[in-house]
């Protein structure tokens, strides 16, 4: 599959807000004093349940994209 830039740039945007999301809101629940091993397992947790939810995200592009042959894939499959 090809992207265009602008298909790719708008990607990657929206998954760094969604990062910067999650990582403000458990420094907010660990407060400013939290220990390693607590900023570890929420990291864990972070990471475990994106890890369950890319299977139910895709990467959607508005514009026309172009395969050749009989080998196509889809972003996740080359990201995930």
């Amino acid at each position: 599959m090809l992207l265009l830039d602008a298909d790719l740039r708008k990607y990657d945007e929206r998954l760094h807000a969604e990062w910067e999301l999650q990582h403000a809101q458990v420094c907010d629940e660990l407060g400013p004093d939290a220990t390693e091993t607590a900023m570890a397992q929420a990291g864990r947790a972070i990471l475990k349940r994106s890890e369950e939810q890319r299977t139910a995200r895709t990467c959607t592009s508005s514009t026309p994209h172009t395969t050749g042959g009989n080998r196509s894939s889809n972003l996740s499959s080359v990201i995930g």
